[in-house]
This record gives C-alpha cells, structure tokens and sequence, in this order.
C-alpha cells in the first residue's frame, strides 16, 4: 500500500480499472495477475440512491494467489464498482452506443489488506 500513501488511508485505496474481457464479445472479464488472480465472492449487489433507485453495482472479491488448481486465498479484498448506464433516464434515450460500451468498460475499485488475524495460514503475504 506504500504506492498509494498518498492517496488514501493506511488500510485502503480506490482506483480506477479498465474491465478485461476474457471474450472479446463475452461478459466474463479477466481478473488474472502474474502472482494470482481475483476470484468473486458473494453475490453482486445493488447501489442504490436516496430513491432507492439503481445507480450502479457492487462485487466483493478475493485475491488467491498462484494458480486456480492449487490457490491460496489471501486476505487482499477488492469491492468492483459499476455504474448502471440505465440510470442516466436524461441521456439514455439520446446516448451514443460508443459512450456506453466506454462508461461500462471501466470500474471503480476500493482495494484493502483487513489488519484483523480470523484465519491462520501459510501465504507468500504473512
């Protein structure tokens, strides 16, 4: 987290990230990294506003690192979020397919490294 000193507090940091499609028309994005990859936990859930209307959506995920067949879970966590293009009612109707396919190409991460020891375990990180 020295990188991000700057930039956020002790324990988190946000950045932007350009989604990776596995596929090149495909939903699937790529979450691999030289030392491991990010896996999905949980269900995606919604981001609402004070109307309770839909504004955007959350992943939670979990660094693993090495490969899938033989992954150490980490305590790395990453919330993924997305903007809801259907939430821009004004412009939907007139928005370019371009500007979409740009607004949904991109996420906003919160990356963290949680203090707390609830697990013991033998990680390149401990």
């Amino acid at each position: 987290m020295d990188t991000f000193k700057n930039y956020c507090r002790d324990d988190e940091a946000f950045f932007f990230a350009y989604i990776e499609r596995r596929y090149p028309k495909g939903k699937v994005q790529r979450r691999t990294t030289l030392s491991g990859y990010w896996k999905c936990s949980g269900a995606e859930k919604l981001v609402q506003d004070e109307k309770n209307e839909v504004v955007g959506y959350k992943k939670t995920l979990v660094f693993y690192w090495g490969k899938t067949s033989s992954a150490t879970k980490s305590r790395w966590i990453m919330y993924e979020y997305r903007v809801n293009p259907q939430a821009f009612t004004a412009t939907a109707t007139s928005m370019d397919e371009g500007v979409r396919a740009r607004m949904e190409s991109y996420v906003v991460c919160k990356i963290r490294y949680p203090k707390t020891h609830n697990f013991i375990s033998n990680n390149p990180e401990s």
